[in-house]
């Protein structure tokens, strides 16, 4: 049994939830815990059987969907792109994606040399807060998958997110997270 990210969450059944997600977290404290849990389990380099743990932070609902649908039209140039319905889509956080995030995008010199800041844990809490429609900057496809681009300035820079939608799986995974200025 691997380690237990979401303490004090709200657990719901088991075949309701995707195969390795530990819980769906609600309440934003608990969800800061979940994710700093999660970010001090990568940090010690511990690994799981499943790289797939992890936990889902949101589901796009009615409303979510309408802002999506306007903030897409607003960034795509061509009427004919199609990114399909995102209703029901899990906003997902997990170990894999997390683990390249801190590797990748907290090291000082290996983001010195792309022009960015380092990522740090205040970085990575503010996901939730930053995967919202109304921060969507750009919709793409690559490697035949669509990915959707969030932005937001902070104090301390520029957060830039990329989610991947898997429909096959009812997912918006977050891959990547870096920060400029």
């Amino acid at each position: 049994m691997g380690p237990n990210f979401n303490k004090g969450a709200r657990r719901i059944g088991r075949d309701r939830l995707p195969p390795g997600v530990v819980a769906i977290v609600e309440d934003v404290p608990l969800l800061e815990l979940a994710i700093g849990e999660m970010h001090e389990f990568v940090v010690a380099g511990k690994r799981l059987e499943s790289a797939r743990a992890g936990i889902i932070f949101g589901v796009v609902d009615v409303g979510e969907r309408l802002a999506y649908n306007w903030n897409l039209q607003r960034v795509t140039d061509d009427v004919n792109f199609f990114v399909g319905d995102l209703l029901g889509l899990r906003h997902t956080l997990d170990l894999e994606h997390l683990t390249h995030i801190h590797h990748r995008h907290s090291d000082p010199a290996k983001e010195e040399l792309h022009g960015q800041i380092p990522l740090t844990l205040e970085d990575i809490l503010l996901i939730p807060q930053l995967v919202q429609p109304r921060n969507l900057r750009e919709c793409c496809y690559i490697r035949e998958m669509c990915r959707l681009v969030y932005a937001r300035r902070w104090d301390h820079g520029q957060l830039v997110a990329v989610e991947e939608i898997r429909f096959h799986k009812k997912e918006l995974v977050i891959v990547t997270l870096y920060k400029h200025q």
